[in-house]
């Protein structure tokens, strides 16, 4: 009994399209667990970016049905759908209660107050360290150095060369890429870090940043002798670096359980808004799509956009089939549950996830 039962199950998981799997995982998921497997997609599929939502912004999200059908369609017709997000519209009052909240819970230290104690740590003289002290002080939230050290040249007490020693001292703080004056500063000590000074992604920083910014892939791929897939697959490493590596040492907030829906009731009637807040605005990478289209872009190539195109557009779809289910499954509370917003506990009626399921068909 228990070997058919085995086979039952092995063969409905075989039914099961990708999407539809995945869906059902990324739903059962709690939000913390999903964040994290965003993450590890960003890390691992250049097809796939992300747009961190504002810390002001609005949070709550339009849902609507997601046309399954459509996933089987040509990579290659994919527009920018995809890249435009869900829309979103006033929340009210209820979330900025809740952000209220938030907003008197206790922060950690700042920036920098964590490199201030990192600098502690260090066995520097008296004008090191009031050298790594300014320095500290003028660097931003997001780690960059907003400090001209030119301008520091006439100050005798304080020479240039110093400044530039003390600079590597404090730049070689966690996190990497800390203190640089400017992006491609910022990468390449997140590469020196990881010991590839040596490496063709290190070359690509250094001599082609504004070629890669610009997207000129294949004249990069000429200008380093590398065949375009090769560029593809630097351009990858190169975007798994952090270009705000100050961000890391924000003020660090006290972790409490986020809401993905608010319950109002308005003018007699109870109202489901979804947070979208917590949620990653995931987009598809131009750039992917502009080369699959390329008729210059090797077979091969496009093989492996099309592979990563489609775990890009299935995470994006499965997410957003996650807001309309838990919205759904909301409205169905509120009216399952109507006694229990009305009265309380002594309204609560016995409900399962079977009985959810069968009201919502899934």
């Amino acid at each position: 009994m228990a070997e058919m039962g085995f086979t039952q199950e092995m063969k409905m998981q075989q039914a099961l399209s990708p999407q539809l799997y995945q869906s059902m995982e990324i739903l059962q998921m709690s939000l913390m667990d999903l964040q994290q497997l965003v993450k590890q997609e960003l890390s691992s599929n250049p097809t796939l970016e992300v747009v961190q939502p504002e810390a002001d912004a609005q949070i709550e999200v339009e849902t609507g049905t997601v046309d399954t059908e459509k996933f089987d369609a040509e990579m290659a017709a994919l527009g920018d759908d995809w890249q435009e997000g869900s829309s979103v519209v006033s929340s009210g009052d209820t979330e900025e209660k809740y952000q209220f909240m938030m907003d008197t819970l206790s922060e950690g230290p700042s920036l920098q107050e964590q490199l201030m104690e990192q600098l502690i740590m260090l066995d520097l003289n008296s004008q090191e360290r009031a050298i790594a002290e300014l320095l500290i002080g003028n660097i931003d939230d997001e780690g960059y150095l907003q400090l001209d050290l030119e301008e520091m040249m006439d100050r005798p007490d304080f020479p240039i060369d110093l400044f530039e020693q003390v600079l590597s001292v404090v730049q070689s703080f966690e996190p990497a890429g800390i203190g640089a004056r400017d992006l491609k500063e910022c990468l390449l000590l997140q590469l020196e870090r990881s010991d590839e000074r040596e490496s063709e992604a290190y070359q690509l920083v250094q001599l082609h940043l504004d070629c890669l910014g610009r997207n000129k892939l294949e004249e990069i791929a000429s200008l380093m002798g590398l065949t375009l897939a090769r560029v593809i697959e630097l351009a990858d490493r190169v975007g798994r670096l952090d270009p705000k590596p100050g961000l890391k040492l924000s003020p660090g907030e006290v972790e409490v359980v986020t809401p993905e829906i608010f319950i109002e009731k308005v003018e007699g009637v109870y109202r489901v808004r979804s947070n979208r807040k917590p949620y990653p605005k995931l987009f598809l990478n131009q750039r992917y799509l502009e080369l699959l289209k390329a008729k210059s872009t090797p077979a091969e190539t496009k093989a492996y956009i099309r592979e990563k195109l489609a775990k890009s557009r299935l995470m994006i779809q499965s997410i957003d089939q996650r807001l309309s289910m838990i919205e759904r499954i909301a409205g169905e509370l509120i009216t399952l549950q109507y006694d229990y917003f009305e009265r309380g506990v002594t309204g609560l009626k016995p409900l399962n996830m079977k009985r959810i399921a069968e009201i919502l068909e899934v």
